[in-house]
């Protein structure tokens, strides 16, 4: 038996902490040949039990950080332990453990770091006597029991509390137990069963570079960019929005996308197309137009080939006559003519002639030092220099202009409504049909009229004429517009073709057993005769529901009025009256009973109310969700089901894009849109100068929009006209980093007086609009 016990234990938490934590087995730390074992909160030593001989009981047992402490015990009670969960128990558990024991045990698990300890079963000889020691860290043989964090154990501890036979120990991965004994008497001994925390991100579940977070076995991933998934160990798709305009192919990366545009398109999304005309491919004074994937060069006169670089030879069609040389020049030619010619071409013999003496056709004579004219037919004079006015006469009618030509005259008939040789012909405006949709055209001087069919206006008879913006339709109802008529769709309740004629839900006669019916919109309602319920009175009302015979008490229904038969002990009406009025428990739902003498009162558990705490308590009568979202009563709360496009406790968040309201573009110009019942969007459209000015606006037609509140984008269309231009906008709203951007594009048409001047008189853009001013407009800003 010893006689005297020094125990001291050296934690080495500190050299856990400031060494051991650090280092690993690279440095072969372990002495006495022990394995060392890498662990997440620094290595440690599988520390070996040797025989002390072959016969012999006893055994050297090696210890310590590093195995460098030894001592020997008895044989068999000195263990090592290294599984993650298990049972640690006495030597002969569970039989009676030997006399005079002096054991040491020890818990070292790779990569844990919490190890929780159970007390199962704890059966020593009294305290002093027999003990059990344990704390965390590696452990040497003396074992001081006063050190903070030893826990120290005899006698009989298992019918404590559970949670007082329970240790955790953090930031560990190695626990010690010292176990000795005197002379024993019969105990069973003692079973600890431990389980260990294993640090879950050893493993490396992670994928892709993203950061492990160990959690109580358990562990979570922070994915880097791009990668989701429990492990993230998806590749988000950036290519699943289809980002890339204009038919470019989008190749997925590792948190963005890249767009391999098409010929003629460019910029991260292929939304640019390439100007083929920067690089002024069209030489020599050649206009460029730019096209898709390429241009078009429209050359200067004399030029030719795409890019305008071939001088045209206006030689080659040999324009000289009579052997004259020609000389090619830009967009001309030149004759030098063989001796006796002249002329342009060389056509010519010269004469007296030759000068052309006789003007205006007039045929030349050739005579001896003079000619003489032969003038054509309109024209007088010594060289038929005179032209006859053929228009001296007025022969032009109806305010035609009169332009003389040679030996006639021409009538131009423009914008007089007549034409003819002489403007003496009234032109039929009605030919081409102008008046649509079943119109009669009446034709004017230079002008038609048109009377519309039925149900429809215009100068055309072009417009159908909205029945339904005098909202014919009462009541709430829709109204539909059709061809010169309407019709009404009524709400429940409603009948009519103005959805004013309530219908009678009463004409049935819904209501039983002498019950009032009374009519309402869509509904009706009963005034049951007493005694009885429910929406049509068919109800015979069962007075006894409501429980009104108390202390035990039953209750026998009747028409109109109910009989308790009371209990021993219980009288009055409702068996009310007792000599202990909370006998009979008579309070529900664990509500408390206090008796009064004759009576009782009931308080009530959170979530019940009533006399006896026996009606549980409907949140949702209190109607606390909004927007439409449904309420489902729980015990003492509530909860809401939000339609979708809301969402919050109460359903009180708004998630989609409203259309209507005040939106600035980046200039600043202003729009303020307001829908209608019928989708009719109604609007006032500001440029900044008009709005610096004090310019008002008026309210004009935009276009339509869906009414459909759960759709997040809308459409509409804006027409602007502005003496000879014409502005349009397309459209959508949407909610773009948590704000509500609506993009459009606009095209703006000038108004021109050839065809060639089209192309150049429209542009088109694009506009972002905002809730909110987007920069200071320049002071000569228009639309």
């Amino acid at each position: 038996m010893m006689m005297y016990r020094k125990i001291v234990v050296v934690m080495l938490l500190a050299t856990l902490v400031s060494s051991g934590f650090c280092q690993d087995c690279s440095s072969d730390p372990c002495e006495d040949g022990a394995p060392c074992v890498n662990a997440t909160l620094g290595y440690y030593c599988q520390c070996p039990v040797v025989p002390v001989s072959a016969s012999s009981s006893f055994e050297t047992v090696y210890s310590g950080q590093n195995c460098d402490e030894s001592f020997t015990g008895v044989a068999g009670c000195n263990i090592n332990y290294y599984d993650s969960e298990g049972n640690i128990t006495s030597p002969g558990y569970p039989n009676d453990y030997p006399n005079l024991q002096d054991c040491y045990s020890h818990l070292k698990i790779a990569d844990a770091t919490q190890i929780t300890l159970i007390l199962e079963e704890f059966n020593l000889e009294p305290q002093v006597k027999d003990t059990l020691l344990f704390g965390k860290g590696p452990a040497i043989y003396e074992v001081d029991p006063m050190q903070p964090d030893i826990y120290e154990f005899g006698g009989d501890l298992t019918s404590l509390p559970l949670s007082e036979r329970t240790y955790v120990f953090n930031d560990t991965n190695q626990i010690f137990f010292y176990f000795y004994s005197d002379k024993n008497e019969v105990y069973p001994g003692y079973r600890i069963s431990y389980t260990a925390d294993i640090d879950s991100c050893v493993s490396g579940p992670c994928l892709n570079n993203a950061t492990c977070m160990d959690e109580y076995y358990d562990y979570s991933c922070i994915c880097a960019p791009g990668y989701t998934g429990r492990n993230c160990g998806v590749d988000i798709n950036e290519c699943g929005s289809m980002p890339c305009d204009n038919g470019g192919n989008c190749m997925d990366l590792v948190n963005g996308h890249f767009c391999d545009c098409p010929m003629g398109f460019s910029g991260d999304y292929c939304e640019i197309n390439k100007d083929e005309c920067m690089a002024t491919p069209c030489r020599n004074g050649g206009s460029c137009t730019d096209g898709i994937a390429g241009y078009t060069c429209t050359c200067a006169p004399g030029w030719d080939d795409p890019n305008c670089q071939t001088n045209i030879d206006e030689c080659d069609s040999q324009p000289c006559l009579n052997d004259g040389t020609c000389t090619d020049e830009i967009n001309m030619y030149t004759c030098t003519c063989a001796a006796g010619y002249t002329d342009e071409q060389c056509q010519t013999d010269i004469n007296e002639c030759s000068s052309n003496p006789c003007e205006n056709g007039g045929a030349c004579t050739d005579q001896i030092a003079m000619y003489t004219c032969d003038c054509a037919a309109g024209f007088m004079g010594d060289n038929c220099e005179t032209n006859i006015n053929e228009c001296m006469s007025m022969p032009c009618e109806n305010s035609g202009t009169c332009v003389d030509g040679i030996n006639n005259y021409v009538c131009i008939c423009t914008d007089t409504g007549f034409d003819g040789t002489n403007c003496d012909n009234n032109i039929d405006d009605c030919a081409n049909n102008p008046c649509e949709n079943g119109g009669t055209c009446t034709d004017g001087i230079n002008d038609y009229s048109c009377t519309c069919e039925p149900g429809y206006i215009g100068d055309d008879c072009e417009i159908n004429f909205n029945e339904c913006g005098s909202t014919p339709c009462q009541n709430n109802g829709t109204c539909m517009d059709a061809i010169n008529s309407y019709t009404c769709d009524c709400m429940d309740g409603w009948t009519g073709p103005l959805c004013n004629e309530n219908i009678d839900e009463c004409a049935s006669n819904p209501c039983s057993n002498g019950g009032t019916c009374d009519d309402g919109t869509n509904e009706f309602s009963c005034q049951c005769a007493p005694g009885w319920t429910n929406l049509t009175c068919e109800t015979n009302i069962d007075e006894c529901e409501s429980g009104p015979c108390q202390n035990g008490g039953t209750c026998y229904d009747e028409v109109n009025g109910y009989t308790c038969m009371c209990p021993v002990g219980a009288n009055g009406t409702n068996c009310e009256i007792l000599a202990n009025a909370c006998m009979s428990d008579p309070c529900a739902n664990g509500s408390t009973c206090v008796n009064s003498g004759v009576d009782f009162i009931c308080i009530c558990a959170p979530g019940f109310e009533g006399d006896r705490c026996e009606s549980e308590i409907n949140e949702c009568l209190s109607l606390p969700c909004q927007n439409g979202g449904t309420c489902t009563d729980g015990l003492d709360m509530f909860t809401c089901d939000c339609r979708f496009g809301y969402s919050g406790l109460i359903c009180e968040i708004f998630d989609l894009c409203d259309l209507q309201g005040t939106w600035y573009n980046e200039i600043n110009d202003k729009l303020i849109i307001v829908q209608t019942s019928t989708g009719m969007l109604l609007g006032d459209y500001m440029t900044y100068v008009e709005q610096l000015t004090g310019m008002a606006a008026s309210t004009v037609a935009l276009g339509y929009a869906g009414l459909n509140p759960t759709n997040p984008t809308f459409g509409f269309t804006v027409v602007r006209w502005e003496g000879q231009s014409t502005t349009s906008w397309t459209g959508q709203c949407q909610i773009c980093d948590q704000q509500e951007v609506l993009y459009s594009t606009w095209i703006n048409i000038l108004s021109v007086n050839t065809c060639f001047e089209v192309r150049e008189a429209t542009k088109i853009g694009q506009d972002k609009w905002t809730r909110y001013m987007q920069s200071t407009a320049p002071s000569n800003s228009t639309v």
